[in-house]
């Protein structure tokens, strides 16, 4: 737009503070109380003078209105009250916009926004909030009638001062709105009863039908509303300013944060667009559709973050997890415990490496958490002698007291999500004795951790939650949560998390729905971790929050509420920030990643025989030959090695996790006629890979501690 620069500081001028002003195509103009953002579409061919009403609205919202949080009624009604309001008030601060919003609001009337004209609606014919709404906009441009039994009500909305004011008018007039619908709507049931035997004949002279058609009111409203229409006129002419003419329909969204300026997400909106028998306003949706029609659209679709509240319905608590593991048993005719019986010898082998490889990370954590502290470390001399120094006095200076003052360490955290999809089914079994190992490791060092699986949807007996709001998001009914393993488990939940990780490495199925892999709705996922990882560092005051995002590939493409096309670009607001995402790359999960605020560490597990050589060339470049020949050297080594991808801190290919994982060597697996070979070859594999294990342990407990 031209002239964004001018408008932009006039906005803020009127505003008197630096707020931030954003033009593009937003379904509407809106101010985001919270972050003191005001967002403005660009409109197709819009007048100075509507442009300038557009931003004294907003900046009415700005100063005036609070965050829109726990109505005591529906958001619909409560904008066209509020908007009268904040209208009113700017005009009385600034006497200059007066002439902006009667012009820009009849040039909204000029293109027929409100769909009046296209509708063909007598607006005598609404119902009383509609009227109001149209009243105090466009009121000089079209007579609008009240009843004397009205007019109580009319005032109260236009003499509201306060808030609060504005609530408790909000309310009363959704009463009375609702009311006169119910009386309509008895009134529609009475006309439509069927007559019996006994009304034949008795139809055109029955008093009770003409008790039907007075219920009506129309001749009534009329004859009032003509009479009530000439003492309303004569109180516009005393107060002229603040009846007439002003601001658009406002909305809050589903956050209750920000404010929209033609759009209505009120619940249970009229969707007609043509009047009067709905209870709910509907001179706000037609405006705000006709500002879809109009605005400048491109291939962007503007998606906000779901609220934490509607992530959580999406989450199977790790109790929960259990309970339905329990059952899975019971219905195999076993238990948890019993089957952990069958295999403990094997358990407790395989959990005395583990827990040496979790000893080896913890050293290495602590060690660069040290080295951290003393390197950042300060010294402070006095002004006192130390007397330890005096015979040095001609050697040296250093010769007084002094204290050395260590930097505060971080608090970390660490959250890990694991891919639940299918093609991580010959993957799984084995990576989840490397969680073993991890959580293990979490909890020796004490710091705060959650585990999670993630896949699509198990079925439609389970949990599924669709968002129904009134913006884009992203699709939340198409990711599930289940959380495997916590700090907040007890001791005995621990031990019970860790066995049962180990079991389902050697029998993964145990007929629990969370055996069951899904689809790899990945970015979704990333999208909705969001607000997980955000919680957990406001709740343990975490600096240093590592996610770990364990995964076979890329994901499935994100999905929103809204159709759009691959050619699209995505911008994500999330709390205030603006986050654009091209469509078209969505695939490359590397770009959902930028929404987070954390240490991202990804790990990507081969599988069969795949080597991470063709991956290596896709990220360094495929010219990069020196530096790639040197990854595949440490990867034949060691089976893992870091690269770099965007948006991530770390990157790292890991080997297929049956070569990985440390291997339980049991003296009944070797035959007894088994060669020198042959045996050498089991206990050349266990130690192989035993010294794998300590040095990615070290590796990753390095990276966890210094990022």
């Amino acid at each position: 737009m031209r002239n964004s620069t001018a408008k932009s500081s006039l906005a803020r001028l009127l505003a008197a503070e630096n707020i931030q002003v954003e033009y593009g195509n937003f379904p509407t103009a809106s101010f985001n109380v919270e972050h003191r953002i005001l967002r403005i579409p660009i409109i197709k061919d819009l007048g100075k003078d509507a442009l300038d009403m557009f931003i004294g609205h907003e900046v009415g919202h700005a100063l005036w209105t609070p965050e829109w949080e726990n109505l005591p009624c529906k958001h619909s009604y409560a904008n066209v009250v509020e908007d009268i309001r904040i209208e009113r008030m700017i005009q009385q601060k600034y006497p200059g916009l007066v002439y902006s919003f009667n012009r820009g609001y009849e040039e909204l009337l000029d293109r027929d926004f409100f769909k009046i004209k296209e509708n063909n609606i007598d607006v005598n014919t609404l119902n009383l909030a509609d009227r109001i709404n149209v009243h105090a906009k466009v009121g000089k441009h079209i007579k609008v009638n009240f009843t004397d039994e009205e007019m109580s009500l009319v005032d109260q909305c236009f003499n509201a001062q306060t808030f609060e004011e504005v609530l408790e008018a909000s309310k009363a007039l959704q009463a009375w709105c609702e009311g006169k619908s119910e009386e309509k709507e008895k009134s529609k049931e009475k006309v439509d009863i069927p007559e019996n035997e006994d009304d034949v004949g008795d139809t055109e002279d029955n008093p009770g039908n003409m008790g039907y058609n007075d219920s009506e009111g129309n001749e009534d409203i009329t004859d009032d509303g003509e009479e009530a229409s000439g003492g309303n006129n004569s109180e516009d002419e005393e107060a002229e300013d603040i009846h007439e003419k002003a601001g658009e329909g406002t909305d809050s969204d589903d956050n209750a944060k920000e404010t929209d300026s033609a759009e209505s997400t009120g619940d249970g909106a009229s969707e007609k667009g043509e009047g009067s028998t709905e209870p709910e306003p509907i001179i706000s949706e037609n405006l705000a559709k006709s500002f879809e029609e109009v605005i400048d659209q491109d291939d962007t679709v503007y998606i906000k973050m779901p609220k934490l509240k509607d992530i959580e319905k999406c989450i199977y608590g790790y109790k929960e997890v259990f309970s339905k593991n329990d059952k899975a048993y019971a219905n195999n005719n076993t238990s948890f415990a019993n089957r952990l019986e069958l295999k403990r010898n094997e358990y407790l082998l395989f959990k005395k490496q583990s827990d040496k490889s979790a000893a080896i990370m913890r050293k290495e954590f602590e060690l660069r958490k040290a080295a951290f502290r003393n390197s950042r470390a300060t010294v402070a001399r006095k002004g006192t002698l130390n007397a330890d120094k005096l015979h040095r006095y001609k050697m040296s200076d250093d010769i007084f007291s002094s204290v050395t003052r260590l930097a505060d360490a971080k608090n970390h955290g660490v959250m890990i999500m694991i891919d639940y999809s299918g093609s991580m089914s010959s993957t799984l079994p084995a990576l989840l004795k490397q969680l073993h190992t991890l959580v293990t490791f979490c909890r020796l060092i004490n710091i705060p951790y959650e585990i999670y699986g993630f896949t699509s949807m198990w079925g439609s007996g389970e949990k599924k939650m669709r968002l129904n709001v009134g913006y884009t998001t992203v699709r939340t009914e198409d990711v599930k949560f289940f959380e495997l393993a916590s700090n907040r488990m007890s001791a005995a939940e621990h031990k019970r998390a860790l066995a049962e990780m180990w079991l389902k490495s050697i029998v993964f199925s145990s007929g629990s729905m969370f055996d069951s892999l899904g689809g790899t709705p990945l970015e979704n996922a990333t999208f909705m971790s969001y607000r997980l990882i955000e919680r957990m560092k406001a709740q343990y005051n975490i600096d240093n929050m590592n996610v770990i995002f364990m995964t076979d590939g890329e994901g499935s493409g994100l999905s929103t509420t809204k159709s759009c096309s691959w050619l699209s670009k995505y911008v994500c607001e999330i709390d205030g920030k603006f986050i654009t995402i091209d469509r078209a790359k969505i695939y490359n999960t590397n770009v959902a990643l930028k929404i987070l605020d954390a240490n991202i560490i990804g790990i990507y597990l081969l599988a069969g025989r795949t080597n991470p050589k063709k991956n290596l060339r896709y990220d360094y470049g495929f010219h990069k030959n020196d530096v790639i020949n040197k990854k595949m050297k440490f990867y034949r080594k060691n089976g893992f090695v870091s690269s770099k991808r965007e948006y991530h801190n770390e990157f790292i290919y890991m080997a297929p996790a049956s070569e990985y994982n440390v291997k339980e060597v049991i003296m009944n697996d070797i035959a007894e006629d088994a060669s020198k070979s042959a045996i050498k070859k089991v206990f050349g594999d266990f130690t192989s890979s035993l010294k794998k294990n300590r040095i990615f342990a070290e590796y990753l407990g390095r990276i966890i501690a210094i990022n």
